[in-house]
């Protein structure tokens, strides 16, 4: 076959096949790319998905971790009150053992006048 300037340089019947051919091919081209553009956009729901439960779950451990947060300052707080509180009654305790201690001193001393007498 010769080649005439701009005309094809296949016969008719081998430019129809050659046209046949491509035309299967951009379809499954196509498909291919949807098949491909369907998984991935699958793939990016799966992912919105996660990081839809990734951020409620990250929330809910703020808030708990608030909560301990607080609880452990409440319990310092009522810690702090009672170790106070301790700490009050044995500096009175100290004071009334100072005091019996006195008393005895003093008793003991009149006993000791009063054996002598």
């Amino acid at each position: 076959m010769e080649k005439h300037e701009g005309k094809s340089p296949l016969g008719v019947e081998e430019w129809a096949f050659v046209q046949s051919v491509q035309g299967d091919e951009a379809p499954d081209s196509l498909q291919l790319d949807a098949v491909e553009n369907d998984r991935q956009m699958a793939r990016n729901q799966q992912l919105t998905d996660e990081n839809r439960k990734l951020r409620i779950e990250s929330r809910r451990l703020k808030e708990e971790l608030e909560q301990l947060a607080f609880t452990k300052q409440q319990e310092e707080k009522e810690t702090g009150a009672r170790i106070s509180k301790l700490e009050y009654e044995n500096k009175q305790a100290g004071h009334h053992e100072a005091s019996a201690q006195k008393k005895i001193q003093r008793l003991d001393s009149n006993w000791m006048i009063n054996d002598c007498a």
